[in-house]
C-alpha cells in the first residue's frame, strides 16, 4: 500500500506538471503529438485529434512531446504549429509552465491543509517552571491547569488560547490541581501576556511521531516510546532530551527508551541542520512532540497556505545551496523514489492533512529542481531561449550539445546518488529493527 500511495502521489504531481506544459503549448497553438504519464512502453493509449494520450509502464515521470522540438527532429518542417517556430518568449512560457503548475498545486494543497486539519505539536497542561509574572500570580511547578475563566483546559494550547481570549480589562480566574487539592489563582487585569511568558510546560520525553526515513525511524523508534537516557544521561522531559541530541550534529548518540515495559537501546546518527533561530548546526533525529489536529477559518487557512508555500520554496533552494556549501551534511537528506514513496504512503495513512502537506512539499521540490538552469531540465531550456532572445539567434547545436552532456552528467549523478541513499536507508532501517529484535525475547518481539 505504501508503494501504491507513493506511485499515485508522484503520478498526480507529474500529471499537473505536464498539464502545465500541455495547456500553455496548446494555448499558443503548438501541436502536441503525445501526452504521457510515465515513461517507457505505453500501457494505455488513445489518440484524440493530433494528440496521443498515454499511460506508460514506468510511472515515476512523464512527458509532453510537441511537434518540432528539435532542429534535427524527423518530420520537422518549420510549420507554424511547431515548437521551435514560436517566438523565444513563448517557448520560455511553455517550458516554465510545468514548474509553475506545480507551484499552483502546492499553493492549493497548503491552503486546503488549513480546512481539513493539520497536526500541530501540543503539550500537557502541566507547569514545569513558573517565573516572573507567572510566579507572582501564584503558579507553581507541577501545577496542572484545569480551568481558565470557567473554560476547561486539557492541553497547553488550550491554556494559551484561553488567556489570549480573556478580557484584558478584568482579572482572570484560574483553577489548578495540586497534590493538596484544587487551588484558585488570579491573573491580574492586563497581565495575561506576561503570565504566558513566565510559564513553561512540562513535556515528558515521550515520542509523539517519527518522521519516515529519518534516523529515529531507521533505528526502530516508534510513537509512544519513552526516552529515558541519551548517551547515558538520564532524561525525563522533552527539553532535556532535545538539548542533548541537539548538541551532537552528525554524530552517533545512544538512545535508551522504554516500550511496553521493556528497555531498548538504539544507536542513532543525527542529521546536522541549521537552527532557525541561531543559525548554528544542531543534531536532529526526526521525532516530534505528540500532536493535535487543528483547523482554520477560510481566510486564515489561505494566508497560512501562502506563507507555508513560500517557506517551502525558500527551504528547498537553501537545501540545494547546502549541497554545494555543506555537501556532507546535506547529502544525507537527499531522497530518491523509494523514500518518497514511503513518505507518501505514511502521510496518506496519517490523514488527509498530512497527505496534502506532502503533496505540496513534493510539488515545490519538483518545481524548484526543474527551474534550475541545468540543461535537460525546464530551467535549462528556458535559459537557452533567454540567451537566444538576448543574442538574436540560437546557440549553436555544438554548444547546446556540450551543455546538455554536462546536464545529463549532473542529473544522472543526482539520480544515482539518491537511489544509493535510498538503498542505504533501507539497509540501516532493517539493521536497526534487527538490533531491537535481538534485545527482545522472540515471544515478546515488538
Amino acid at each position: 500500500m505504501t508503494i501504491l500511495f507513493g506511485i499515485l502521489v508522484l503520478g498526480f504531481v507529474v500529471l499537473i506538471h505536464e498539464l502545465g506544459h500541455f495547456l500553455v503549448a496548446r494555448g499558443f497553438g503548438v501541436r502536441v503529438e503525445k501526452f504521457s504519464i510515465g515513461f517507457g512502453p505505453s500501457l494505455l493509449a488513445k489518440k484524440i485529434g493530433d494528440t496521443i494520450y498515454a499511460i506508460s509502464a514506468v510511472p515515476l515521470g512523464g512527458y509532453v512531446k510537441m511537434a518540432g522540438e528539435h532542429v534535427d527532429e524527423e518530420g520537422a518542417t518549420g510549420a507554424p504549429d511547431e515548437f521551435l517556430s514560436q517566438h523565444w518568449a513563448k517557448r520560455v512560457a511553455i517550458v516554465v509552465a510545468g514548474p509553475l503548475a506545480n507551484f499552483v498545486l502546492a499553493l492549493v494543497a497548503n491552503c486546503l491543509v488549513g480546512f481539513v486539519g493539520y497536526p500541530v505539536p501540543t503539550a500537557p497542561n502541566v507547569v514545569a517552571e513558573a517565573t516572573a509574572a507567572a510566579a507572582t500570580a501564584g503558579f507553581l511547578p507541577g501545577d496542572r491547569v484545569i480551568a481558565v475563566a470557567g473554560q476547561s483546559i486539557a492541553t497547553w494550547d488550550d491554556l494559551f488560547m484561553a488567556l489570549e481570549k480573556a478580557p484584558v480589562d478584568a482579572p482572570i480566574p484560574v483553577t489548578v490541581a495540586r497534590p493538596s487539592g484544587p487551588a484558585n489563582l488570579t491573573v491580574p487585569a492586563g497581565e495575561a501576556a506576561s503570565v504566558q511568558a513566565g510559564l513553561t510546560p512540562r513535556i515528558e520525553s515521550v515520542v509523539g511521531d517519527v518522521a519516515p526515513s529519518m534516523p529515529a525511524d531507521q533505528a526502530g523508534l516508534k510513537p509512544g516510546d519513552r526516552v529515558v537516557k541519551v548517551d547515558g544521561v538520564p532524561v525525563s522531559t522533552w527539553e532535556e532530551m532535545r538539548k542533548l541530541i541537539n548538541k551532537r550534529p552528525d554524530e552517533k548518540v545512544e538512545i535508551e527508551f522504554e516500550r511496553a515495559g521493556r528497555s531498548y537501546t538504539a544507536a542513532v546518527r543525527t542529521i546536522a541542520q541549521k537552527d532557525d533561530t541561531t543559525g548554528e548546526l544542531i543534531g536532529v533525529i526526526g521525532i516530534t512532540l505528540p500532536t493535535v489536529t487543528v483547523t482554520m477559518p477560510p481566510r486564515e487557512a489561505i494566508q497560512a497556505g501562502f506563507l507555508q508555500t513560500w517557506h517551502t520554496v525558500g527551504m528547498t533552494y537553501r537545501g540545494f545551496a547546502e549541497l554545494v556549501s555543506a555537501p556532507r551534511q546535506a547529502a544525507r537528506q537527499v531522497a530518491g523514489p523509494i523514500t518518497i514513496a514511503q513518505i507518501a504512503g505514511s502521510s496518506a495513512e496519517r490523514g488527509s492533512g498530512r497527505l496534502l502537506y506532502f503533496i505540496a512539499f513534493i510539488s515545490v521540490a519538483l518545481m524548484a529542481l526543474n527551474l534550475l538552469p541545468i540543461p535537460v531540465l525546464d530551467g535549462g531550456h528556458a535559459f537557452f531561449f533567454l540567451i537566444e532572445g538576448l543574442r538574436g539567434r540560437r546557440l549553436s547545436d555544438r554548444s547546446q550539445l556540450v551543455f546538455q552532456k554536462v546536464g545529463l552528467v549532473l542529473i544522472g549523478g543526482l539520480i544515482v546518488f539518491s537511489v544509493a541513499n535510498d538503498a542505504l536507508r533501507q539497509f540501516e532501517r532493517a539493521r536497526g529493527r534487527q538490533e531491537l529484535d535481538r534485545q527482545t525475547p522472540a515471544s515478546q518481539s515488538p
